[in-house]
């Protein structure tokens, strides 16, 4: 990629980047970017799943709290 390219888009040197193909459209971000972004779509997925469970609370939560009761019973 052009130095000047790289420059308005704000790359440091030898920052590695993702290039994400959409049909003719072909998006470059920073790995930490794509990483922040699937980061985020990842969290909204399990929150659509908790909703559509019931779930209100933090689900490690839920898991160490389950564990604790089993704990108790054995």
């Amino acid at each position: 990629m052009p130095a000047h390219y790289r420059a308005a888009l704000g790359f440091r040197p030898r920052q590695e980047v993702v290039l994400d193909l959409d049909g003719d459209t072909i998006r470059i971000t920073t790995v930490e970017t794509a990483l922040d972004a699937a980061i985020s779509r990842a969290q909204a997925l399990a929150r659509k799943y908790d909703e559509k469970l019931g779930r209100t609370g933090s689900a490690v939560d839920e898991f160490i709290a389950e564990r604790r009761r089993e704990a108790a019973r054995d």
